[in-house]
């Protein structure tokens, strides 16, 4: 078997055989190797072409996913590990030629999502988690995240004016306790987020309340009216709304008003 030509362009050296195989290879590859047209191969120099096509081929597929955001080192071995059949020391060579370009950078990632997340108003915790989810080194995440809680009220209360438009049809502390468990769920402290409800103006307008309170009285009826009635329906009925936070005031005016409406 003989290699028949030779292409040479910027991203690789495209070798072809005899047989029609194609190999892309690096440049250096085919310089160190002193590869020529016409060139007869052993079974041993075929095997080098093909093991350096093979490890040309994942690095090209590594810069590709670059060009487009930065990863941590450990997301491209893990997509390395997943696509490719590269030795443990072909894929340590990938990635120190990648640090030697800069084209991973665990600092520069750091920064970048530290910043994006913030910006999306995600709170101290559930950033620390998304960069420890991808083995970003605990020191270097010190470096950079910091848990100042001033700014992370700041930006709880920024992204709460959102969530509370989203929320409908809840009793005032319904709307609070959604308010809470959907902050948390971004990642920030109980302390920053029992602040920001404290401090954040939630009240639910009477009328409206008065509206979600027969809402969910109805629907609660037509479960337990099955099983229940009179003053064990009325009580159970009482103890629903309660427990979803309607006011006292509320619950008696749509308990009556439902008793009314049955006579």
């Amino acid at each position: 078997m003989k290699i028949v030509s030779i292409k040479v362009t910027h991203n690789f050296v495209e070798i072809t055989l005899d047989d029609g195989e194609k190999y892309k290879v690096s440049e250096d590859f085919y310089y160190d190797e002193k590869i020529k047209a016409n060139l007869e191969l052993t079974h041993e120099k075929l095997r080098q072409i093909i093991e350096a096509a093979n490890y040309h081929a994942a690095y090209l597929k590594i810069l590709n996913k670059l060009k487009y955001r930065d990863y941590s080192e450990y997301e491209l071995r893990t997509y390395s590990n997943d696509n490719f059949s590269l030795t443990p020391s072909e894929l340590d060579s990938i990635f120190e030629k990648l640090k030697r370009y800069d084209f991973i950078n665990d600092e520069r990632y750091v920064k970048y999502q530290i910043e994006k997340l913030q910006s999306k108003s995600y709170g101290y915790h559930w950033i620390l988690q998304q960069l420890k989810n991808v083995r970003i080194d605990t020191i270097l995440i010190e470096t950079y995240l910091e848990n100042n809680f001033d700014e992370e009220v700041a930006r709880a209360h920024a992204i709460s004016k959102k969530i509370v438009k989203t929320i409908k049809n809840k009793s005032e502390l319904e709307l609070k306790n959604s308010l809470k468990s959907k902050l948390m769920t971004r990642g920030y402290s109980s302390a920053t987020v029992q602040a920001v409800v404290s401090d954040l103006d939630v009240v639910v307008d009477d009328d409206l309340e008065r509206l979600n309170a027969t809402k969910e009285a109805t629907k609660v009826m037509r479960r337990l009216g099955r099983k229940h009635q009179g003053k064990e329906l009325k009580m159970r009925l009482r103890q629903h709304l309660y427990a979803k936070g309607y006011k006292d005031q509320i619950i008696r005016d749509t308990i009556e008003e439902m008793e009314y409406e049955n006579e």
